[in-house]
């Protein structure tokens, strides 16, 4: 009993844990990266891929998008000899899934070797994502140092992935909200390049008094589209509605990316034999949960942080697909619910060892879901019902 009650206040999240256990975090990421890329070879890792490994398909996409071949990037032969070509031999084939909008990122990094535009997009990705998030972090002693050792810090990085720029987006949107919503709404508008998480946003914001914000997202989504359009030609946007079905069947349906690395309700369903309509019909119903509790949310006089937190955590249960690399735009609820836990002095019941559990929820949910089912749909809903709690039991500051 005392034990449950300490995870119900959690007590046992003293201040001495949270500033020893981040830089043993920090220490053992920044070890076991060194050592991941001292055993490389040729760009590779002992296991044959390419150092960040999904950064390849950006890499690829960014080449024959400069080379005026934009819409082959949807045509996986195309693309997989590109791949080849900048990799030198035989690799696995890493599929270019994102709409057109976000080859104008990919291109950035075409003139330079593999390796190079790898560490440039790592790096420049990482900065963007510490200089806005600093801005939501609690003024308090070690607060740095437990976003610096975060676990989706690290599992986006050495994945190559593009999180830190989603992060950035999210907690730059949302931190401007307030005082400038049309300049919010461009920030958040840029997440079409991640169709997934974009869709849910300017939903909930419209229906949750925030009008101008969802406005301004969604036109910025369009200037995007349109933009692509002119630079790309209309064929690039041909070809990415007709490689949509292939890429879902392949890369989600049939789970051939691991049902251990998807993190959704979809997953769940499908590793424990479920069927094709089951998994979508109870993701489905998640999906809608999650909608209406964020929408409540919003409609509500609650806390900023409150809200903010709950749109990042729905927008993550909604899609059926989100592999563990995305997790790191968990940072945003993490750090504004530690700003306001930090300047209220308060929490709800469960709140901080519920955001210890998101905080190492990346490191833990491939390996939780290789043994059993993935994790992170219980957690992300255990954690929208805290936020449920918090606003209805909060008046907004």
């Amino acid at each position: 009993m005392r034990g449950l009650e300490s995870f119900k206040s959690g007590a046992w999240l003293t201040r001495e844990r949270l500033i020893v256990y981040p830089r043993l975090f920090l220490a053992l990421f920044l070890a076991a990266s060194v050592l991941w890329i001292a055993l490389s070879s040729n760009g590779r890792d002992l296991t044959g891929k390419p150092l960040g490994a999904d950064f390849l398909n950006v890499y690829a996409a960014g080449v024959m998008a400069v080379r005026g071949q934009a819409a082959e990037v949807y045509d996986w032969a195309a693309q997989y000899a590109v791949e080849k070509e900048a990799m030198g031999g035989e690799t696995p084939f890493y599929n270019w899934p994102y709409p057109p909008p976000f080859l104008g990122i990919a291109s950035l990094f075409a003139g330079f070797s593999y390796p190079l535009a790898l560490a440039l997009y790592v790096a420049a990705g990482a900065l963007i994502f510490i200089a806005v998030l600093r801005r939501s972090l609690p003024r308090t002693k070690g607060a740095l140092w437990a976003l610096l050792a975060f676990p989706g810090v690290f599992v986006n990085a050495i994945n190559g992935q593009n999180g830190f720029l989603t992060t950035a987006l999210l907690a730059g949107g949302f931190s401007l909200l307030q005082n400038a919503p049309v300049a919010a709404g461009a920030l958040l508008g840029c997440l079409v390049y991640k169709p997934q998480f974009f869709v849910l946003v300017p939903f909930v914001l419209f229906l949750g008094h925030q009008k101008k914000v969802a406005l301004a997202a969604c036109a910025m989504a369009a200037v995007l589209c349109l933009a692509s359009f002119l630079v790309f030609g209309g064929e690039v946007w041909r070809a990415f509605f007709a490689s949509a079905p292939l890429t879902q069947h392949i890369v989600l349906e049939d789970g051939n990316t691991g049902w251990q690395k998807i993190q959704s309700v979809f997953s769940v369903v499908r590793s424990l034999g479920g069927g094709l309509a089951l998994a979508y019909a109870t993701q489905g119903l998640c999906a809608l949960v999650s909608l209406v509790v964020a929408v409540a949310i919003w409609r509500r006089d609650a806390a900023f942080e409150i809200k903010a937190s709950a749109l990042v955590v729905a927008a993550l249960l909604v899609t059926p697909y989100v592999l563990d690399y995305d997790l790191v735009i968990l940072a945003v609820p993490l750090a504004l619910s530690a700003r306001r836990i930090f300047e209220t002095q308060s929490a709800a019941p469960y709140e901080k060892s519920l955001l210890a559990l998101l905080w190492l929820l990346p490191f833990l949910a491939r390996g939780v879901g290789s043994l059993a089912v993935v994790p992170t749909p219980f957690v992300l809903g255990a954690f929208l019902v805290v936020c449920w709690r918090s606003a209805s039991a909060r008046p907004s500051r």
